[in-house]
């Protein structure tokens, strides 16, 4: 049987760096999941800062029970923040950004919130993307 989930291993930098980020994921539904997802919700047994991530990651531990997705597929925009040179070696490859904290589309941002918030280049992109007709 085929693997019933697949996503991306947080980044390094990020918050979660020994797990994997519910920013994009490819799901193939089943009861059977479905029944243990609950469980771990009930039973408390997962890391609860994180929300439905530390359940997640509870449920699916091992590589084996899931399917990693490359980086590509959930650039957080928080690369920026953190090590800005890692930007620049996947940016070529980004199939997926992944907007955490600051949300450009949201009209609060404009952009001086976005130069603020440290996300000024991701935001600059999205305005530049926005604008096209």
């Amino acid at each position: 049987a085929g693997k019933a989930l697949g996503w991306v291993h947080d980044q390094p930098y990020s918050v979660m760096p020994h797990g994997h980020n519910a920013g994009i994921m490819l799901l193939r539904p089943s009861t059977d999941i479905f029944k243990r997802l609950i469980g771990v919700s009930v039973s408390g047994d997962f890391d609860k800062e994180y929300a439905e991530q530390g359940v997640l990651n509870e449920v699916f531990k091992g590589p084996e029970t899931y399917l990693e997705l490359p980086q590509d597929y959930n650039l957080n925009v928080v690369v920026d923040k953190w090590n800005a040179s890692a930007r620049g070696d996947v940016e070529e490859m980004i199939k997926v950004i992944h907007y955490t904290t600051v949300k450009p589309f949201d009209p609060f941002y404009s952009p001086w919130n976005c130069f603020i918030l440290y996300a000024y280049i991701d935001c600059k992109e999205w305005f530049l993307i926005n604008a096209v007709d």
